[in-house]
């Protein structure tokens, strides 16, 4: 019983719990959440947000064989739930904006429409998405 209260406390914290396999539950539901709020459900419903150690990069988003997509927040850095919150609504334009992922163009311009968007409605800040320039 304390391990499955220990286990929701976690979730509702937006923490990664190890089962299964690193996953991230909390992160998941905000991904849902913003994926009803920010983008009237046009995300897949089906993603997989986990955390994996990786030291030259914060976040990443890649799609698999089967067409599902990762998340997938480096375990080398410590993030408040604000950083992450944004984080995880930079990594979603990431997946609306795929195809120019898939081109080579990580931040161009489709990926700053739809970081603009969700600055217009109250997601962020613009600096965040003036970072971008050039890369």
């Amino acid at each position: 019983m304390k391990l499955k209260l220990y286990i929701a406390g976690l979730i509702l914290l937006g923490l990664c719990v190890p089962v299964p396999a690193q996953r991230c539950l909390g992160l998941k539901a905000w991904y849902d959440d913003y994926n009803k709020e920010y983008f009237s459900h046009k995300l897949p419903d089906q993603v997989i947000i986990e955390r994996l150690y990786r030291k030259d990069v914060l976040a990443w988003t890649s799609k698999d064989e089967a067409g599902t997509f990762h998340i997938t927040f480096s375990t080398a850095f410590k993030l408040g739930e604000r950083h992450e919150h944004l984080t995880l609504l930079h990594e979603m334009c990431h997946v609306k904006t795929w195809d120019e992922v898939a081109d080579g163009t990580e931040h161009g311009r489709k990926w700053k429409i739809c970081m603009y968007t969700l600055r217009s409605e109250g997601a962020f800040d613009s600096s965040l998405i003036e970072a971008y320039d050039g890369h």
